[in-house]
């Protein structure tokens, strides 16, 4: 699995990749080139399932890209730009800080944490990295949690079993 560690390798890594159509790759190449123009984006990834390489011809395109917390207002600017630059598919496009805790989990017995680790980290097809940005964020939430982390959400849970 090849990351893009300059702009202009970006469209090679995304062709390396398997969309469902080449709007989903276009659009998701002329983004990620954009946003690595940017010094404060870190990283950028595709989440969900285009990600996971089960998406079809009506999959959205989901990606995020990490940046330092007070970036965040002024690249969520841009990403509403961008998730509106196509008509024939939805975009997803997250701005993230990278600093996931656990939370209270909903009725869905899933909060926020498990979410954005598995989307934006765990199962995370990464485009581009500045560094080793994504690197240091899957040494430090992969695996999954720790298992301390992890009896203690079971315990919470009410179950026995780890999810």
């Amino acid at each position: 699995m090849t990351t893009a560690h300059q702009s202009d390798e970006i469209p090679g890594v995304c062709a390396g990749i398997s969309f469902p159509t080449e709007t989903h790759r276009s659009l998701a190449a002329e983004t990620a080139v954009a946003l690595a123009g940017d010094p404060r984006v870190m990283a950028i990834c595709l989440t969900c399932f285009i990600a996971r390489n089960v998406a079809d011809y009506q999959a959205d395109l989901d990606m995020v890209a990490f940046t330092a917390r007070e970036h965040i207002s002024a690249l969520e600017a841009a990403a509403e730009r961008h998730c509106t630059a196509s008509s024939e598919i939805h975009f997803d496009l997250e701005i993230s800080h990278g600093d996931f805790a656990p939370g209270q989990q909903g009725w869905t017995n899933v909060d926020a944490f498990e979410l954005e680790v598995g989307n934006y980290v765990a199962y995370a097809r990464p485009l581009f990295e500045r560094g080793d940005a994504f690197q240091q964020l899957e040494a430090r939430y992969l695996p999954y949690y720790e298992d301390a982390l992890a009896q203690r959400r079971t315990v919470l849970r009410g179950d026995d079993q780890p999810r």
